[in-house]
């Protein structure tokens, strides 16, 4: 289920409730352990607050463009902020786009730089003497390393708690190219993430796929490929079109990704390589409920709390969740509690996937039905299976386009799934 954390939709800046407040493009949100958000709220220049309650403030930025430094907070000033991170210490970071800087904010308020001169360039060394370009996707690993991707130096730089700056991938050269960290290129690196092992996953925008750095230094293309577009399936054949955000699910391994220009939210199944859609039809619009029905406008940062997905819908000036994803528990196994569905691709043009999960062994059955209830196709022979994951497909070529819907029955119990065809 989506639905809307904060914003009324129309651009502007206004604290207060929830659903009267006013952003103007946010770009990324993260949440501390009380399950407050953080707004990098980009054309207004500051960094803005929701607490659980639902109370919007101003947390930092005087909100007009400059840099400066503030031990209060409300007269510090940004340029273009893109995306923030909540550290274990509670203290904020920021990527300061237009100050090519990474600023940080106290539990207090009070706002310093991380790393950067404020002049644009690119320069490894100390933090107070290095130089950024363009700087947007931010994370930090469990030794206090911080990540920055930059889009304008095509490059993944590296903050250690020691205060140095130093270059982990790319070679500094605009383009698409696997290998070696140190020659690896990016068309434009924005959001990242790592998970357990000590992975990057990168979404580069421009190259329209997800990116991965391992620890060793070795760059691949994880899911997706130079031609953009909208396709599920197994990761080297999907299509993405302006991927932006990333978030990686802890236990599973699992990667969210914004997928900005496809208006949809998708993930990457770890175990199998196979993605699909979480979120969002494809159509520009602001709707909430049932998320394969809701819809997005240019949705970009994203980030994991507590079991849902926060997502900054930049065109509709709010801040979206979705709630009910199949995210992993602590020790890695998925949690499905029982009998599960998915359809990919969804909405389809010719041949369907049909996934499906069983907590325990069953007799299943499957249907497809048109929207008169006439069943039109069989994905899965009745029989008994076991525990676990499976997999079928069905032809469509001789299925009208419109909408359907697949039902599976299994121990006496029933799940439907939509299905719409386009032609």
């Amino acid at each position: 289920m989506v639905t809307t954390v904060a914003g009324s939709g129309t651009a502007g800046r206004a604290d207060g409730p929830a659903a009267t407040a006013q952003f103007n493009q946010p770009y990324g949100v993260a949440l501390d352990a009380q399950g407050t958000a953080y707004v990098a709220d980009r054309l207004n220049h500051v960094i803005r607050k929701i607490t659980a309650a639902g109370a919007v403030t101003t947390f930092a930025g005087s909100g007009t463009a400059g840099y400066g430094d503030d031990p209060v907070g409300l007269l510090a000033g940004f340029d273009m902020p893109h995306s923030v991170l909540m550290t274990p210490a509670d203290n904020l970071l920021v990527a300061d786009t237009g100050n090519d800087c990474i600023r940080q904010i106290s539990p207090a308020g009070a706002v310093t730089t991380f790393a950067g001169s404020y002049t644009s360039g690119y320069v490894d060394g100390p933090a107070a003497t290095a130089r950024f370009s363009g700087p947007v996707g931010i994370v930090q690993d469990a030794t206090g390393n911080v990540y920055v991707s930059e889009v304008n130096n095509f490059r993944i730089r590296r903050i250690d708690p020691a205060g140095m700056v130093s270059t982990i991938a790319g070679s500094g050269v605009r383009g698409h190219l696997d290998g070696p960290a140190a020659t690896a290129r990016f068309f434009e690196p924005q959001g990242i993430a790592l998970d357990a092992a000590g992975n990057l996953y990168i979404a580069d925008r421009a190259g329209n796929r997800i990116r991965k750095l391992t620890p060793a230094g070795v760059v691949s293309t994880y899911a997706g490929g130079a031609a953009g577009g909208y396709l599920d399936g197994p990761a080297a054949t999907a299509r993405f079109n302006a991927p932006i955000g990333v978030a990686v699910d802890g236990g599973s391994g699992d990667v969210y990704v914004s997928d900005r220009d496809n208006q949809r939210l998708r993930r990457i199944e770890a175990a199998t390589g196979l993605v699909s859609t979480v979120a969002g039809t494809g159509a520009v619009g602001n709707t909430d409920g049932p998320a394969l029905t809701a819809r997005f406008a240019s949705p970009r940062g994203l980030t994991l709390h507590r079991g849902s997905l926060y997502v900054a819908d930049l065109a509709n000036h709010r801040v979206r969740r979705v709630a009910g994803l199949p995210l992993a528990a602590a020790g890695g196994r998925p949690v499905v509690p029982g009998p599960a569905l998915e359809v990919f691709p969804n909405p389809a043009t010719g041949p369907v996937a049909v996934r499906y999960h069983l907590s325990q062994s069953g007799r299943v059955s499957m249907a497809v039905f048109d929207g008169l209830g006439r069943a039109v196709a069989r994905p899965v022979a009745a029989g008994w299976r076991a525990s676990g994951w499976h997999e079928a497909r069905f032809e469509t070529e001789n299925l009208p386009a419109g909408l359907y819907y697949i039902q599976m029955t299994v121990t006496g119990k029933t799940i439907t799934k939509r299905l719409a065809l386009t032609r």
